[in-house]
C-alpha cells in the first residue's frame, strides 16, 4: 500500500500513456515540412527549452526558489512577469535559430 505517493506513480503513468497515444495521434495529422521525422522535431524543441530552463534556474539562483512564498506585492508581480516573458521569449527565439516550425503550425491550423 503506497497511499499518495501510489497515487503520483498512477498520474505519472497516466500522463505518460497519454502522452504517447498523442505523439501517435500526432504523427498523421501534422505534416512536417522539410522532411524530418517527428523524433528530430521532438528533439529540436527539447534542445530549444535548454536555454529558458537555464534562464529560470539562474533567476532562482539570484532570487531564491521561493520568492513566491512573499504573497501578492509588486516586487512577485515582476518576477513573475520576468520569469514567464523571459523565459517565452528565450524559447521562441531558441525555436527560431534551431527551426522549429511551431509558429507555422499554429498560423496553418488558425486558417
Amino acid at each position: 500500500k503506497r497511499g499518495v505517493e501510489g497515487l503520483a506513480y498512477a498520474n505519472s503513468l497516466a500522463y505518460l500513456g497519454g502522452s504517447l497515444w498523442y505523439i501517435l495521434i500526432l504523427r498523421k495529422k501534422i505534416p512536417l515540412t522539410g522532411g524530418g521525422s517527428l523524433l528530430v522535431s521532438l528533439g529540436k524543441i527539447l534542445l530549444s527549452l535548454l536555454p529558458g530552463i537555464i534562464f529560470i534556474l539562474v533567476l532562482n539562483r539570484l532570487f531564491g526558489a521561493l520568492w513566491w512564498r512573499e504573497g501578492s506585492s509588486l516586487r512577485s508581480l515582476g518576477l513573475l512577469a520576468l520569469y514567464g516573458l523571459g523565459f517565452t521569449g528565450i524559447t521562441l527565439f531558441s525555436f527560431q535559430v534551431v527551426g522549429v516550425e511551431f509558429l507555422s503550425i499554429i498560423k496553418r491550423k488558425g486558417r
